[in-house]
Protein backbone atom coordinates (compact mmCIF):
# COMPACT_ATOMS: atom_id res chain seq x y z
CA UNK A 1 0.00 0.00 0.00
CA UNK A 2 2.01 3.08 -1.18
CA UNK A 3 2.40 5.85 1.39
CA UNK A 4 2.11 8.56 -1.29
CA UNK A 5 -1.59 7.87 -1.77
CA UNK A 6 -2.45 6.90 1.80
CA UNK A 7 -2.73 9.09 4.89
CA UNK A 8 0.33 8.96 7.10
CA UNK A 9 -1.47 7.22 9.94
CA UNK A 10 -2.74 4.39 7.74
CA UNK A 11 0.66 4.02 6.15
CA UNK A 12 2.36 3.67 9.53
CA UNK A 13 -0.21 1.13 10.70
CA UNK A 14 0.16 -0.89 7.51
CA UNK A 15 3.92 -0.96 7.80
CA UNK A 16 3.69 -1.99 11.42
CA UNK A 17 1.31 -4.85 10.66
CA UNK A 18 3.44 -6.09 7.78
CA UNK A 19 6.51 -5.91 9.97
CA UNK A 20 4.69 -7.76 12.73
CA UNK A 21 4.18 -10.71 10.41
CA UNK A 22 7.61 -11.96 11.43
CA UNK A 23 8.00 -13.22 15.03
CA UNK A 24 11.29 -11.42 15.66
CA UNK A 25 9.95 -8.08 14.45
CA UNK A 26 6.79 -8.41 16.50
CA UNK A 27 8.91 -8.87 19.61
CA UNK A 28 10.85 -5.69 18.82
CA UNK A 29 7.99 -3.43 17.78
CA UNK A 30 5.30 -4.37 20.29
CA UNK A 31 5.30 -4.02 24.03
CA UNK A 32 3.24 -7.19 24.47
CA UNK A 33 1.59 -9.91 22.41
CA UNK A 34 -1.59 -11.69 23.34
CA UNK A 35 -2.58 -14.99 21.80
CA UNK A 36 -5.86 -16.78 21.24
CA UNK A 37 -6.48 -20.15 19.60
CA UNK A 38 -9.83 -20.95 18.12
CA UNK A 39 -10.96 -24.25 16.56
CA UNK A 40 -14.39 -24.38 14.93
CA UNK A 41 -16.28 -26.48 12.44
CA UNK A 42 -16.36 -25.92 8.70
CA UNK A 43 -18.79 -23.33 7.34
CA UNK A 44 -19.52 -21.75 10.71
CA UNK A 45 -18.53 -18.27 11.82
CA UNK A 46 -15.76 -17.14 14.15
CA UNK A 47 -15.90 -13.93 16.16
CA UNK A 48 -12.51 -12.50 17.14
CA UNK A 49 -12.06 -9.44 19.34
CA UNK A 50 -9.04 -7.19 19.50
CA UNK A 51 -8.66 -7.81 23.18
CA UNK A 52 -7.43 -10.23 25.83
CA UNK A 53 -8.35 -10.81 29.49
CA UNK A 54 -4.89 -9.56 30.45
CA UNK A 55 -5.21 -6.47 28.25
CA UNK A 56 -8.77 -5.08 28.58
CA UNK A 57 -8.31 -2.72 25.68
CA UNK A 58 -11.75 -1.19 26.09
CA UNK A 59 -10.66 0.23 29.45
CA UNK A 60 -7.71 2.03 27.91
CA UNK A 61 -8.34 5.70 27.13
CA UNK A 62 -5.30 6.36 24.97
CA UNK A 63 -6.17 3.96 22.13
CA UNK A 64 -5.80 5.65 18.78
CA UNK A 65 -6.90 2.90 16.39
CA UNK A 66 -7.39 -0.82 15.83
CA UNK A 67 -6.45 -2.61 12.61
CA UNK A 68 -6.45 -6.22 11.49
CA UNK A 69 -4.12 -8.25 9.31
CA UNK A 70 -5.86 -11.22 7.64
CA UNK A 71 -4.13 -14.57 6.92
CA UNK A 72 -3.51 -13.55 3.30
CA UNK A 73 -1.71 -10.37 4.41
CA UNK A 74 -4.58 -7.97 3.72
CA UNK A 75 -4.82 -5.10 6.22
CA UNK A 76 -8.31 -3.91 7.13
CA UNK A 77 -10.00 -1.55 9.57
CA UNK A 78 -13.48 -0.15 10.09
CA UNK A 79 -13.28 1.95 6.92
CA UNK A 80 -12.20 -0.93 4.66
CA UNK A 81 -14.53 -2.34 2.03
CA UNK A 82 -14.85 -6.00 2.96
CA UNK A 83 -16.52 -8.86 1.15
CA UNK A 84 -19.69 -9.23 3.20
CA UNK A 85 -19.72 -12.93 2.41
CA UNK A 86 -16.38 -13.43 4.18
CA UNK A 87 -15.87 -10.86 6.92
CA UNK A 88 -17.70 -8.36 9.09
CA UNK A 89 -16.17 -5.69 11.35
CA UNK A 90 -17.96 -4.01 14.25
CA UNK A 91 -17.24 -2.13 17.44
CA UNK A 92 -17.85 -3.27 21.01
CA UNK A 93 -21.35 -3.14 22.40
CA UNK A 94 -20.26 -1.01 25.33
CA UNK A 95 -18.39 1.66 23.37
CA UNK A 96 -19.18 3.79 20.36
CA UNK A 97 -15.89 5.60 20.04
CA UNK A 98 -14.38 5.56 16.54
CA UNK A 99 -11.07 4.27 17.86
CA UNK A 100 -12.73 0.95 18.73
CA UNK A 101 -14.82 0.59 15.58
CA UNK A 102 -12.67 -2.37 14.42
CA UNK A 103 -12.82 -4.12 17.76
CA UNK A 104 -14.66 -7.21 16.53
CA UNK A 105 -13.75 -9.15 13.38
CA UNK A 106 -16.14 -11.92 12.36
CA UNK A 107 -15.14 -14.53 9.77
CA UNK A 108 -18.19 -15.94 7.99
CA UNK A 109 -18.53 -19.39 6.42
CA UNK A 110 -15.09 -20.49 7.56
CA UNK A 111 -13.29 -22.77 5.12
CA UNK A 112 -9.68 -23.62 4.27
CA UNK A 113 -9.02 -20.13 2.92
CA UNK A 114 -10.02 -18.66 6.29
CA UNK A 115 -7.58 -20.76 8.31
CA UNK A 116 -4.53 -19.03 9.73
CA UNK A 117 -3.50 -16.15 11.97
CA UNK A 118 -5.43 -12.91 12.43
CA UNK A 119 -3.41 -10.12 14.04
CA UNK A 120 -4.94 -7.01 15.54
CA UNK A 121 -2.66 -4.03 16.14
CA UNK A 122 -3.57 -1.62 18.91
CA UNK A 123 -1.96 1.81 18.35
CA UNK A 124 -1.86 4.28 21.25
CA UNK A 125 -1.86 8.08 21.49
CA UNK A 126 0.72 8.06 24.25
CA UNK A 127 4.05 9.12 22.87
CA UNK A 128 6.69 6.40 23.06
CA UNK A 129 4.23 3.63 23.87
CA UNK A 130 4.71 0.69 21.58
CA UNK A 131 1.72 -0.91 19.82
CA UNK A 132 0.12 -4.03 21.23
CA UNK A 133 -0.58 -7.10 19.11
CA UNK A 134 -3.48 -9.44 19.69
CA UNK A 135 -3.16 -12.59 17.59
CA UNK A 136 -5.84 -15.15 16.86
CA UNK A 137 -5.01 -18.58 15.46
CA UNK A 138 -8.09 -19.85 13.61
CA UNK A 139 -8.06 -23.59 12.89
CA UNK A 140 -4.28 -23.54 12.53
CA UNK A 141 -4.21 -27.27 13.40
CA UNK A 142 -7.31 -28.11 11.37
CA UNK A 143 -11.04 -27.73 11.78
CA UNK A 144 -13.16 -29.20 14.53
CA UNK A 145 -14.25 -32.72 13.53
CA UNK A 146 -15.52 -33.78 16.95
CA UNK A 147 -19.09 -34.39 15.73
CA UNK A 148 -17.86 -36.30 12.70
CA UNK A 149 -15.49 -38.37 14.83
CA UNK A 150 -18.30 -39.12 17.25
CA UNK A 151 -20.48 -40.26 14.36
CA UNK A 152 -17.68 -42.44 13.00
CA UNK A 153 -17.05 -43.80 16.49
CA UNK A 154 -20.71 -44.76 16.88
CA UNK A 155 -20.79 -46.32 13.42
CA UNK A 156 -17.56 -48.19 14.16
CA UNK A 157 -19.00 -49.59 17.38
CA UNK A 158 -22.20 -50.67 15.62
CA UNK A 159 -20.22 -52.18 12.75
CA UNK A 160 -17.90 -53.98 15.16
CA UNK A 161 -20.81 -55.46 17.08
CA UNK A 162 -22.49 -56.56 13.85
CA UNK A 163 -19.25 -58.11 12.59
CA UNK A 164 -18.72 -59.90 15.91
CA UNK A 165 -22.28 -61.26 15.84
CA UNK A 166 -21.85 -62.43 12.25
CA UNK A 167 -18.52 -64.04 13.10
CA UNK A 168 -20.10 -65.77 16.07
CA UNK A 169 -22.95 -67.12 13.93
CA UNK A 170 -20.64 -68.29 11.15
CA UNK A 171 -18.16 -69.78 13.60
CA UNK A 172 -20.92 -71.48 15.56
CA UNK A 173 -22.42 -72.90 12.36
CA UNK A 174 -19.04 -74.23 11.24
CA UNK A 175 -18.44 -75.78 14.65
CA UNK A 176 -21.83 -77.49 14.68
CA UNK A 177 -21.32 -78.76 11.14
CA UNK A 178 -17.89 -80.14 12.00
CA UNK A 179 -19.22 -81.88 15.10
CA UNK A 180 -22.12 -83.45 13.25
CA UNK A 181 -19.96 -84.42 10.31
CA UNK A 182 -17.43 -85.96 12.69
CA UNK A 183 -20.15 -87.99 14.39
CA UNK A 184 -21.48 -89.15 11.03
CA UNK A 185 -18.01 -90.18 9.90
CA UNK A 186 -17.46 -92.02 13.16
CA UNK A 187 -20.75 -93.90 12.74
CA UNK A 188 -19.88 -94.81 9.16
CA UNK A 189 -16.47 -96.01 10.27
CA UNK A 190 -18.09 -98.15 13.00
CA UNK A 191 -20.50 -99.62 10.45
CA UNK A 192 -17.65 -100.40 8.07
CA UNK A 193 -15.71 -102.08 10.86
CA UNK A 194 -18.78 -104.12 11.80
CA UNK A 195 -19.24 -105.25 8.18
CA UNK A 196 -15.60 -106.24 7.97
CA UNK A 197 -15.81 -108.19 11.21
CA UNK A 198 -19.00 -109.95 10.04
CA UNK A 199 -17.34 -110.86 6.79
CA UNK A 200 -14.36 -112.28 8.66
CA UNK A 201 -16.64 -114.42 10.82
CA UNK A 202 -19.17 -115.65 8.20
CA UNK A 203 -16.78 -116.09 5.30
CA UNK A 204 -14.92 -119.23 6.60
CA UNK A 205 -18.18 -120.92 7.59
CA UNK A 206 -19.61 -120.48 4.11
CA UNK A 207 -16.44 -121.79 2.55
CA UNK A 208 -16.62 -124.85 4.85
CA UNK A 209 -20.13 -125.60 3.72
CA UNK A 210 -19.10 -125.36 0.08
CA UNK A 211 -16.25 -127.75 0.65
CA UNK A 212 -18.58 -130.35 2.31
CA UNK A 213 -21.41 -130.11 -0.22
CA UNK A 214 -20.47 -133.50 -1.69
CA UNK A 215 -21.43 -135.22 1.59
CA UNK A 216 -24.86 -133.71 1.59
CA UNK A 217 -27.68 -135.56 -0.29
CA UNK A 218 -31.04 -133.97 -0.60
CA UNK A 219 -34.31 -135.89 0.07
CA UNK A 220 -35.21 -135.94 -3.62
CA UNK A 221 -31.86 -137.37 -4.58
CA UNK A 222 -32.22 -140.02 -1.85
CA UNK A 223 -35.74 -140.99 -2.99
CA UNK A 224 -34.63 -141.25 -6.60
CA UNK A 225 -31.77 -143.50 -5.64
CA UNK A 226 -34.06 -145.85 -3.63
CA UNK A 227 -36.52 -146.09 -6.54
CA UNK A 228 -33.77 -146.98 -8.96
CA UNK A 229 -32.47 -149.60 -6.57
CA UNK A 230 -35.94 -151.17 -6.29
CA UNK A 231 -36.22 -151.39 -10.05
CA UNK A 232 -32.88 -153.07 -10.30
CA UNK A 233 -33.86 -155.62 -7.62
CA UNK A 234 -37.15 -156.46 -9.37
CA UNK A 235 -35.38 -156.88 -12.67
CA UNK A 236 -32.90 -159.31 -11.17
CA UNK A 237 -35.71 -161.35 -9.55
CA UNK A 238 -37.59 -161.69 -12.83
CA UNK A 239 -34.51 -162.96 -14.57
CA UNK A 240 -33.96 -165.69 -11.97
CA UNK A 241 -37.54 -166.90 -12.28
Amino acid sequence: MPCTVTPLKSCIISLCLIYLATPVASELMTSQKYHHHLTIKYFTQASMVCDHPDLNVTLLRDVRSLSWMLPDGTIVDASSALDSRLYFISGPDTLSEPAFSAYNLTALNVDDASFGYYTCLVVYNTQGRLPTAVRWGLNVDGADFSDLLETYKTNAIIGGCAAAAMLLLVGGGCLIWNVRNGQRNAEEEDEDKADVNMANVVGPKVQGLDQNNHAYVSDIEATTSIDNYSEVVKHNVNIKM
